[in-house]
Order: C-alpha cells, then sequence, then structure tokens
C-alpha cells in the first residue's frame, strides 16, 4: 500500500440516520430564520456543524469529508459555467 492510498473505516448511513440528519438539517434552518430569526449564513453554518458532528459519528474524518466536498463541487463545475454562460447570453 502506497502513502497516497488509506483505508478508511466508517460506517454508511442507514436510511433512518440519514433521515433525521436531513431533517435536523431542515429543522435547524426553518427554527433558526422564522422563530429565533437570526442570519441565514448563521443558520447554514450551524446545520453544517450538525451534519460535520452526524459525519464524525458515522466515523468519517475532517480530511474524508474534505475530499467528498471537493469531489462534489468538481463535478458541478460545468453546470456553473453553464449558468454563467446563460446568464451572460441573458444579459447581452
Amino acid at each position: 500500500m502506497t502513502g497516497i492510498q488509506v483505508v478508511n473505516e466508517h460506517d454508511e448511513p442507514k436510511f433512518v440516520a440519514a433521515l433525521m440528519c436531513c431533517l435536523g438539517v431542515l429543522a435547524i434552518i426553518i427554527c433558526s430564520v422564522f422563530v429565533l430569526e437570526i442570519e441565514l449564513h448563521l443558520a447554514l453554518t450551524i446545520a453544517l456543524i450538525w451534519t460535520a458532528f452526524n459525519a464524525a459519528v458515522l466515523g468519517y474524518r475532517f480530511r474524508d469529508t474534505k475530499k467528498l466536498m471537493n469531489d462534489g463541487i468538481i463535478a458541478a463545475v460545468g453546470a456553473i459555467y453553464i449558468f454563467m454562460l446563460i446568464g451572460v447570453v441573458i444579459a447581452a
């Protein structure tokens, strides 16, 4: 095994755990914005902490979570460029 390959032991989320995480994020955002009347970016930060806690419970480390986020962003870059191009065409 080379230094690049890393074996991670983590649990795959069960349906109930994934549902609780998603519902937790929705509840945090809705309660923060409408009940507590705080800014949306603070609510999103709290929701990010909630999801990071759930990922840690499943055994993911920060390095793993960071790599998964980067992979998601790289996959979406093409669509972002297309939306920017559409915006430029509409503005012209």
